[in-house]
């Protein structure tokens, strides 16, 4: 049936149903407008949807629907099954007028354990966007701090964000109080800080007692060991968890359960849900789902079992105030859901009898609280009405706020009320940009004008719209609802009273007119309460997105700094203040800073543009830095070299050797001018490690091809290979941003020096002073074999853990 036909005819239901096919799947009922007034589900679709226009109906609500029905649309499913989850998702999506919906403002806090190489243990609520194992969902967040609490005393697992962790150079607080094994600086191996992981997620799996086995076997081969320390914190974490085990057999049995009760009284509906874990009670949450008519609590407790478990991971037991239909359907599809057996209990004894008339109890008291402050927001509601002359009461209330810091970060939000109180999932936040900082004006005008552009596509705009301001910030709404064509909302701009005290505000009216209806009106109590939550929400971002730009440590945004070296610079400094205060010379002699680097840190810090390799200090094109220069003439001292070795004259192995010490010293000399006169360049920081790689392996192959031994050659070839392999890897670090952890430290540079002295010896060959040069300088190569060896091994060693997650 077509949209345009259905206020021509009546629907004919029965006419419909006859060609209805009886497989299952779900139904969508249709007003005269096009918009949904019912969503069902069916075994049969022929015969539930001809249940709806028998003689004698239900209820009069199910009558009242089925007269304003214009149209039905219906979609087949493979099973019934298939039918619970899409009406799940429909409902949620199209929120019909008839059905029973749960209405939920805040996303269910989780226990988040991050998945990077330093987990992190800490409260979530939101979107799961972060990569990691999400324990949950927990009724109350109040339970997620209580069991957080619990698991920082037992395994000493990190809570501090990832912009903290990466900049420690000393232990915090969390550390000395003994809840934190400070991996940020060290303190814990790796293989420590996974077996702890592993051992916190199986507490959190509620696996107490294999948790327990396994860490009396991990006691046990420490005190094998003789690392008694290590198997007496083992004990120690043994101990708690046996006390918490304690705890949850004094409390009941360790069940995973929900206890469920429903009430239902004029008209609104109550559902508490107790939740216990591991057989601890993790508190209660009361929820207020939108009855829309329904007339049992029966139907609103199996339509918010159904919303509430297609979404959450059900318990192993769920345990209802009331009976409800589909049971077996339910249970199929949430034990299909959570991968093991759930069962759905109505009739219980003993203790979950007990737990069933406390959920009950406290169904009934968190109601009648609700309609109390229903009752409540309905006489500010009429009292706003009567004090801003509306012709009705306001269905949907906008308020906007500026929010910023001498200009920084300036932020808008929009809180949205309806007649039941805030609307927290439509609340909007917007990053305010290309404005003069400080202006408010600007500012509101630019938040304005992009929510009702919107608001103008969707066609969802407010009766009333508050503006936290005077005549000023009014003006800016007013022209933007005029830009737009925006007609029939009513704006009121909220101004701060005498000496900013709350119930003296004045209500600024776009005609000019002032009202100040005082402490006691109920009206201005309502506009202060939409005010305040306005001003809270742009506050939160606004202190969010400042924290966050301060947060970020300004290293992170140099090409070549990752966090091992990142930690490394802040620790030598004792911090960023310190580290800025530096110069390039002092930045280079940190382990893992390369003299390029430090000018690229150092530039990055004082905000200077870094010089690019054919430009001096002071910023005039050069050709080539004196370091550069000295690079380039060691490289050509290498044929040179060649050519001195061969040439048939006596003077000539003393000739090679000075040439080759020369070169040696060149080495050291450019380094020294550069860091000393800041003469970086990347073409020097390419060259220079080229030409002492060039320079060793000419120098040994002349050698062994002079002296053709094995063992001549082994040595050559050990040396030569390993400074290829280093090179190489070196430059994969780099590119991983872990350049650091294979650093030039006091065993390659010492291991230099002996096999500098060795080649000089072997080239010189003759005796001196009575000395056998030629015989030192094998024994020399030899011991610079082994600590190439010793040193390629360390290199591998400290770069093996980031090879392994990167390579």
């Amino acid at each position: 049936m077509k949209p345009d036909d259905r206020t021509a005819t009546p629907f004919d239901g029965k006419a419909f149903v006859r060609d209805l096919t009886p497989a299952p799947g779900v139904y969508r009922m249709l007003g005269a407008d096009g918009a949904v007034l019912y969503v069902g589900k069916a075994a049969s679709l022929k015969k539930r949807v001809g249940s709806y226009f028998l003689k004698d109906l239900p209820s009069r609500r199910i009558a009242l629907m089925v007269a304003q029905i214009a149209a039905i649309e219906v979609t087949v499913t493979r099973t019934e099954a298939e039918a619970l989850i899409l009406e799940n998702q429909l409902i949620k999506s199209l929120r019909p007028r008839y059905n029973v919906l749960l209405r939920d403002d805040k996303s269910y806090p989780h226990i988040l354990l991050t998945d990077e190489t330093w987990p992190r243990l800490g409260f979530h609520r939101g979107p799961r966007s972060l990569p990691g194992r999400y324990f949950g969902p927990y009724p109350s967040s109040g339970a997620v701090r209580e069991t957080l609490d619990l698991m920082f005393k037992l395994f000493k697992l990190r809570s501090c964000e990832d912009s903290v962790f990466r900049n420690r150079s000393r232990p915090c607080l969390q550390h000395q109080i003994g809840r934190c094994s400070a991996p940020c600086v060290g303190l814990v191996a790796t293989r420590d800080y996974d077996a702890t992981v592993r051992r916190a997620a199986l507490f959190l799996e509620g696996r107490s007692t294999e948790l327990v086995d396994e860490l009396g076997r991990s006691m046990e081969e420490a005190s094998k060991r003789l690392d008694f320390e290590q198997a007496a914190l083992l004990r120690d974490q043994i101990a708690g968890v046996r006390k918490i085990q304690a705890r949850q057999y004094v409390e009941g049995e360790q069940v995973e359960m929900d206890v469920l009760a429903c009430v239902l009284e004029q008209g609104a509906a109550c559902v508490l849900l107790m939740a216990f874990r591991n057989g601890l009670n993790q508190g209660t949450r009361s929820f207020f789902p939108k009855a829309n008519g329904a007339e049992s609590a029966e139907e609103v407790l199996g339509a918010f079992v159904a919303q509430y478990y297609l979404e959450q991971r059900p318990p192993r037991e769920v345990v209802l105030s009331h009976a409800i239909a589909d049971v077996e359907l339910l249970t199929e599809v949430f034990t299909a859901q959570a991968g093991r057996k759930v069962e759905i209990k109505t009739s219980v004894r003993g203790e979950r009898a007990r737990y069933l008339d406390i959920a009950r109890q406290n169904a009934a008291l968190a109601l009648a609280t609700d309609l109390a402050s229903s009752a409540s927001q309905r006489a500010r509601l009429a009292s706003l009405q009567e004090l801003l002359e509306l012709s009705e009461p306001p269905k949907r209330i906008e308020c906007f706020d500026i929010s910023h810091t001498m200009g920084e970060a300036t932020v808008a939000s929009c809180v949205v009320f309806d007649a039941e109180g805030p609307v927290r999932g439509q609340y909007r936040r917007f990053n305010i940009t290309g404005i003069e900082p400080g202006d408010d004006y600007a500012a509101m005008h630019q938040a304005l004008e992009r929510r009702f552009k919107r608001g103008v596509e969707e066609g969802v705009l407010p009766d009333l719209l508050l503006i936290d301001g005077g005549a000023g910030q009014l003006s800016q709404a007013r022209a933007v609802l005029d830009e737009l064509g925006v007609q029939g909302v009513a704006m009121v701009g909220v101004a701060k009273g005498e000496a900013r005290r709350a119930g003296h505000e004045a209500l600024v009216l776009p005609d000019g007119r002032e009202l100040r209806p005082g402490a006691a009106s109920p009206g201005l109590q309502l506009v202060q309460q939409v005010r305040d939550e306005a001003h809270r929400f742009a506050i939160t971002g606004h202190r969010g997105k400042r924290q966050k730009t301060r947060e970020t440590s300004r290293l992170q945004d140099i090409p070549g700094i990752g966090p091992r070296r990142r930690a490394s610079l802040l620790k030598h400094f004792g911090g960023l203040a310190g580290l800025k205060s530096a110069g390039i010379e002092e930045i280079a002699r940190v382990e893992g800073v390369n003299a390029a680097l430090a000018q690229r840190i150092y530039a990055a810090l004082h905000g200077l543009e870094p010089q690019s390799p054919r430009t001096s200090p002071d910023g005039n094109p050069v050709t080539l830095t004196i370091p550069t220069m000295l690079t380039l003439f060691r490289i050509v001292l290498i044929p040179v070299l060649v050519i001195v070795f061969y040439l048939p004259y006596g003077w000539t192995n003393i000739a090679a050797a000075a040439i080759f010490i020369f070169g040696a010293m060149t080495d050291w000399l450019d380094g020294w001018i550069a860091r000393r006169y800041g003469m970086y360049s990347a073409f020097g920081a390419f060259l220079d490690p080229v030409a002492d790689k060039l320079t060793v392996a000419f120098a040994l192959l002349l050698v062994v091809e002079r002296h053709d031994t094995p063992w001549m050659a082994l040595l050559s070839a050990i040396i030569i290979g390993r400074e290829i392999t280093i090179s190489a890897l070196r430059e994969w670090m780099a590119q991983m941003g872990a350049h650091g952890l294979v650093k030039v430290a006091g065993l390659g540079k010492l291991k230099t020096i002996v096999q500098m002295t060795a080649i000089s010896c072997l080239l010189f060959q003759e005796d001196l002073f009575g000395l056998p040069v030629f015989h030192i300088g094998e024994w020399l190569l030899a011991i610079a074999a082994a600590l190439t060896l010793w040193s390629g091994f360390d290199y591998l060693h400290a770069a093996w853990p980031t090879m392994r997650r990167k390579g």
